[in-house]
């Protein structure tokens, strides 16, 4: 029976839901179904009447009141149904089961499974605030054998949906209608027909209300000593930990002090369960340092590292805003004149890193190298081996376009530790290229080169293995920032041989001739074994030569290079400067294939796929909405690998300017592919003069001269292939308007020398 009438309500409520999202948002009341055609959000058939309706939609009112009021529930059949809709038929269902669910034997499972439904798909506010305070009272009641710990934290862990934000929030288009509706209801003074608790805006948004009474039962889960480490409080963590993330402040504050005191007051030990132990992944995608900062301040006996004044504080980050440290020592200045105790200021400053990200950011960079300054060495070493396993998370992927981003900060935070904690090269190149954390890690990996090179300089031991990542990482940063002149600044310093360092030396005066034939040398002699080369060294010298190679344009060269070796990347980019597209889809098509999933997903590729998707369009006489697709995904592509890029211009940044160049010049070619379909002989004149105007502004939009050949010459090869297309379609118009001409003449000429003749 249950399940029937679930089934029922489910179909009308999901059959009005279509009337939801048409309802309009600057109503001022909610009205009942009956009022009018549109529903409101509050639910299929339990909405808020007006003042005037019968006396059936004021008790569907009352019962509003009642359940979104801020006080326990009534759980009785009298107080909460007054009428025989399927909403009233389930409540009563729900209320009878509830009291004999002990009985249910077999069948409890499939009633709670029912009741998780309801909870994850419904969005009426009063099913849902009752069936919250039916699983409040299964869960805090202590003589209750059913339902089981595991099956209420089944119960409560599916509540999560009641949480805004969440991962599994179920913020559909009926919420979102109730949301917008109470909010306009609010600003713009109109009564709801139900009083809103002491005034406040919040009350009026009854999911609102909903998420505060479910956030204020788990926290009662976890402040009773009967859950402690069971499988309820390991199943509501992600609960929690939105808890401590709440928009309402007091309810933030409970959570955080609830924490604060199931914590041990050890700083060292503190640190490392916040950074290590505790498990942030359901909130990755938040700053979450910003929870830890008060948790780290209401450390009592560690006033010294919380101190300004005690302890000098390391300079700021490259990345980091200067004036923070004048401000920091003004307070110090402010604290030891007036005698201000620390305790006054952590607790003002608790409340502030929560409200702004960017704050508690600079706060994290300058507290962190305090709090490493008054740790024992063991400590540090501790600690660093739980930093290295939280930095190599994959959930901190969910935070790569978020600036700042908690990756930033501990790296920026590092970055003023003395000694700086040690960490491996290669997942800091990775943590820098992917989290935008460049100069952190570029400071970091320089730092580990210079230690050791005051030491020992033999960088290219192989019992140095550590060193040498580290050299590595560093110079794969370089490169891709474009930063060719410390490339070949720390290329010079550390290379084995005269070879490396003259070829280098040849690159930076741009002599490339000359730079391919040094780098050819070292590798005939390095193949004879005249020189015991390294492994970096000769890597070194042939991927430089490939770029010697580009710059003097040797395309010819590359492609054969390209298909002897099987280096797809190398034979598109040659094959895209001296093939015919039209003639070789086929190949091209393998070729990307062929490529590493590096490239395949990167804007080049993705300008390849979009102009093949252009011509094939073209030959097949297709649709343009796949080429339109291909062209925004192309477009987003380079605008998320700009956002990795450092917000401050690099010579890396040039190289997506010409493929933003490239991708709005693919939206012009669509045009002019449209322009050739329906291009005939009457109509020569008319769309010579469309063409005209998109091959002017293409004029105009050059590179700057400053600029590397490879990308002029790659903006010429992409024209030629447009205007390999418009030839192809207008010469034979014009030879055929040339000939047509030429007989036209001929024929006045004869006509003129026959009347001569007469």
């Amino acid at each position: 029976m249950l399940m029937k009438h679930v089934q029922r309500y489910t179909k009308e409520h999901n059959a009005n839901t279509p009337a939801l999202n048409s309802h309009n948002s600057g109503s001022a009341s909610l009205q009942t179904a009956g009022s009018t055609p549109g529903l409101t959000a509050l639910g299929a058939e339990n909405t808020i009447p007006r003042a005037n309706n019968n006396s059936g939609s004021n008790s569907a009112a009352g019962i509003y009141e009642v359940v979104t009021a801020n006080e326990p529930i009534p759980l009785t059949i009298d107080a909460v149904v007054h009428g025989e809709t399927s909403l009233d038929i389930l409540l009563m269902l729900l209320l009878l089961l509830r009291q004999h669910i002990s009985r249910l034997g077999d069948q409890r499972r499939s009633f709670l499974t029912y009741i998780i439904q309801l909870i994850e798909r419904s969005s009426d506010p009063v099913l849902l605030h009752i069936t919250l305070a039916i699983v409040r009272e299964w869960v805090l009641d202590p003589q209750d054998v059913f339902p089981t710990i595991k099956e209420k934290a089944m119960l409560m862990s599916s509540m999560m949906s009641f949480v805004h934000g969440s991962a599994s929030a179920n913020d559909n288009a009926s919420r979102a209608s109730v949301r917008a509706s109470a909010s306009s209801a609010t600003n713009s003074g109109a009564g709801l027909g139900v009083s809103i608790a002491n005034g406040q805006s919040k009350d009026s948004d009854p999911f609102a209300l909903l998420e505060r009474k479910y956030l204020s039962l788990v926290l009662e889960v976890y402040n009773d000593p009967r859950f402690t480490r069971s499988e309820m409080t390991m199943r509501l963590e992600q609960a929690f930990l939105s808890g401590m993330q709440s928009e309402d402040s007091e309810m933030r504050s409970r959570f955080l002090s609830t924490f604060d005191a199931n914590m041990p007051p050890s700083l060292p030990v503190r640190l490392n369960y916040l950074l290590e132990t505790q498990s942030w992944e359901s909130v990755s995608s938040t700053f979450w340092l910003q929870q830890c900062l008060p948790l780290l301040f209401a450390s009592a006996n560690q006033r010294a590292a919380t101190s300004p004044h005690t302890t000098e504080i390391p300079p700021a980050s490259t990345d980091m805003d200067m004036d923070i440290d004048t401000d920091q020592a003004e307070l110090g200045d402010a604290v030891n004149k007036h005698g201000v105790k620390a305790s006054s200021i952590i607790g003002p400053l608790s409340r502030m890193v929560l409200q702004d990200t960017s704050f508690a950011y600079k706060i994290w960079v300058s507290l962190f190298p305090l709090l490493w300054h008054n740790l024992a060495s063991k400590e540090r070493h501790d600690l660093t081996s739980g930093l290295i396993r939280l930095l190599a998370k994959p959930y901190h992927l969910s935070q790569t376009s978020s600036r700042p981003n908690v990756i930033q900060a501990i790296l920026d935070g590092f970055c003023a530790c003395d000694p700086a904690p040690r960490l491996p090269p290669q997942l800091l190149r990775y943590l820098g290229q992917t989290y935008n954390a460049w100069y952190s890690a570029l400071t970091l990996l320089e730092h580990k080169i210079i230690d050791r090179c005051e030491i020992e300089s033999a960088i290219f031991d192989r019992a140095m293995g550590v060193e040498l990542g580290a050299f590595d990482a560093l110079t794969e940063l370089y490169t891709s920032l474009s930063a060719s002149h410390y490339f070949y600044g720390i290329w010079k310093r550390h290379c084995q041989y005269k070879e490396s360092h003259i070829a280098l030396a040849y690159e930076q005066l741009d002599d490339w001739a000359n730079a391919q034939a040094a780098y050819e040398r070292a590798q005939t002699k390095a193949r004879a074994g005249v020189l015991p080369f390294s492994e970096s060294e000769y890597c070194l010298w042939e991927s430089r030569w490939v770029e010697t190679t580009k710059r003097l344009q040797s395309w010819d060269m590359l492609l054969d290079l390209g298909l002897h070796e099987s280096l797809p990347e190398i034979e598109l980019e040659a094959g895209w400067r001296t093939w015919d597209w039209n003639e070789r889809q086929v190949q091209v098509r393998q070729l990307l294939k062929a490529t590493p999933s590096e490239f395949a997903s990167s804007p080049r590729a993705r300008f390849y796929e979009t102009y093949l998707a252009l011509i094939r369009g073209n030959s097949e006489r297709t649709k343009t909405a796949d080429f339109q697709r291909m062209c925004k995904e192309g477009i987003k592509s380079c605008l998320q690998q700009w956002n990795e890029l450092p917000p401050i211009g690099t010579p890396a940044h040039i190289s997506i300017l010409h493929m933003f160049q490239l991708m709005v010049e693919l939206g012009d070619a669509s045009n002019i592919y449209s322009s050739l379909i329906s291009t005939k002989a009457e109509n020569l004149e008319a769309k010579s003069g469309d063409l005209k105007s998109v091959l002017q502004t293409w004029r105009e939009r050059l590179p700057n001269n400053s600029d590397p050949i490879n990308i002029w010459s790659d903006l010429v090869a992409w024209r030629q292939h447009i205007f390999k297309a418009i030839n192809d379609v207008y010469v034979p118009f014009i030879t055929q308007q040339q000939q047509q001409q030429a007989a036209d003449d001929a024929g006045q000429s004869d006509a003129v020398k026959g009347s001569g003749r007469n």
